[in-house]
């Protein structure tokens, strides 16, 4: 059968499935203090600009790292971190990481394959952030000069097993031309020693956001960017050989619509693939441009986008910034949207949030439904251990977590709904580092069998193997095989086999 009719077959096969008694009910608490970002008289001029979600300390709890620099002649930067202390939210003081480096951008992974979380930085140059000793302490290491970094990541473009570093920089005042673009930088032994940067591509003014995805579904991370040229631009680069050639692709802009930063690669219409979803602008008839958020698909799962065809979810005056999770833990991936509302002095904005339900898993948003008038939602993560997204927020001077309140009924309002249909949920998050939740559903008792193998077909681990009563359930995988050793970086598939059930999942770990 086409990609294409397979692909369709496929959406029919979702809709079908999607048909559950069952709904969730998500609302969110007041916001917990975590932080505050900045604690010096100076505090109007630091520039709050990423933050991340990670176990730095070894304890199996997700602590929250994040980054700032001050916007005054010496460009401060400065990397903390806030350990959660208990596993259910209960942030300790803040812990100084860096004082010299990050302040742009921030990210996570296993560097130098010790089995701990080291953090990767970019400000006036790249850094990796040792954690030397698996419970926060960490030491810098220089990876590369650059201009001013808006995306960093950690991720394996050669297929050689460890992590190499993907950037997006502009060259701004103190740099050349060659600052310019999207580079990667090769982890040459896979301790962190990392080789000469390689560009990708030539980005123009201004190359402000990468992230890496297989878009072609090859098994290999190819990488989606965006640069601010004559005219903004979307792109996709092909990892033609697995190890870091790249082929150029033009993904779905056009004169009267497009993308702004950031993008967000996710599968938001459940068939496998990963669809782009970002804020959008399209011509209107007098001219002016409305703002928003859409989304564009991946219409044969190898990188062929609509070209000029963007789907709108929600416009938006003021679209600033998006991401994608599963809220209301269906399985699918609902929208988070962020949008400017005021301003707050001459250095902050003020925004307010938003989420928007994907009703059927294939990409139809309800309304948004508005979290907070005055903050600004960053991530997503399970704060608080219970098995459901939390959100992390901040205003223009402090960090707070949001408990995700979520209750789950049947249609006559009762509360622990029993599902009607077998279901396995695509994995959240994917790509995953170091851990993702797999959920799946029982309509009535079953023996079950929940197995993740390689691409090669070969056994890796087996999750459940048990007999157990209808219900929901939620297995976490910490990219671990069945000797308690860690997996290479790579495409994984998780089988669930229930009565006559037999489904499977695609995951993708990152280390």
């Amino acid at each position: 059968m086409h990609n294409l009719q397979m692909k369709m077959a496929f959406r029919l096969a979702i809709v079908f499935v999607s048909l559950s008694l069952v709904n969730a009910q998500v609302s969110f608490s007041e916001p917990h203090f975590v932080t505050q970002i900045d604690i010096t008289a100076n505090s109007n001029d630091a520039i709050f600009t990423d933050l991340i979600t990670a176990d730095l300390d070894g304890d199996g709890h997700l602590d929250i790292s994040y980054t700032y620099f001050y916007w005054n002649e010496d460009r401060s930067c400065f990397v903390y971190w806030c350990p959660n202390t208990d596993g259910v939210g209960t942030f300790a003081d803040r812990i100084l990481v860096a004082d010299s480096v990050g302040g742009r951008s921030l990210n996570y992974a296993d560097i130098d394959e010790d089995q701990d979380i080291d953090l990767i930085a970019g400000g006036d140059g790249i850094v990796w952030l040792e954690n030397t000793d698996g419970t926060g302490t960490f030491e810098e290491h220089f990876v590369t000069e650059t201009g001013t970094p808006f995306t960093v990541y950690a991720v394996d473009l050669d297929s050689d097993e460890d992590m190499d570093i993907l950037y997006s920089t502009y060259a701004g005042i103190s740099y050349t031309s060659w600052d310019d673009g999207i580079f990667w930088c090769p982890n040459i032994d896979g301790s962190g020693a990392f080789g000469e940067r390689i560009r990708l591509d030539h980005g123009g003014a201004w190359a402000v956001w990468a992230s890496p995805a297989d878009a072609d579904g090859d098994g290999d991370l190819d990488v989606f960017y965006y640069v601010d040229e004559e005219s903004p631009s979307e792109y996709w680069a092909e990892n033609v050989d697995g190890a870091g050639a790249f082929n150029i692709y033009h993904t779905f802009d056009s004169d009267s619509t497009g993308f702004n930063p950031p993008i967000v690669v996710a599968d938001l219409d459940s068939d496998g693939d990963v669809d782009v979803l970002g804020n959008m602008y399209i011509l209107q008839s007098d001219g002016s441009y409305q703002g928003g958020t859409g989304w564009s698909e991946n219409v044969d799962g190898l990188g062929s986008f609509q070209e000029g065809t963007i789907i709108p979810i929600q416009e938006l005056d003021g679209p600033y910034r998006v991401n994608a999770t599963d809220l209301d833990g269906d399985g699918d991936m609902d929208v988070i949207t962020s949008a400017v509302v005021g301003v707050f002095d001459a250095n902050h904005w003020i925004l307010s949030s938003g989420w928007l339900e994907n009703i059927n898993g294939q990409g139809f948003f309800d309304p948004i439904q508005i979290i907070s008038d005055t903050l600004d939602v960053r991530s997503s993560a399970d704060l608080d251990g219970d098995g459901d997204m939390d959100l992390i927020a901040i205003s223009v001077e402090n960090i707070y977590w949001l408990e995700n309140l979520m209750i789950v009924t049947d249609v006559d309002g009762q509360h622990n709904a029993i599902p009607q249909r077998f279901r396995l949920a695509n994995n959240y998050p994917n790509p995953f580092n170091p851990t993702t939740t797999i959920s799946y559903s029982l309509p009535e008792q079953s023996v079950v069998d929940l197995t993740v193998f390689d691409i090669l077909g070969r056994e890796v681990l087996t999750l459940q193997n048990t007999d157990q009563p209808k219900g929901n359930y939620q297995v976490y995988w910490n990219g671990m095989d069945q000797s308690g050793n860690q997996v290479s970086t790579g495409v994984y598939f998780a089988r669930l086999q229930a009565r006559e059930y037999n489904q499977t999942i695609k995951m993708v770990y990152l280390r």
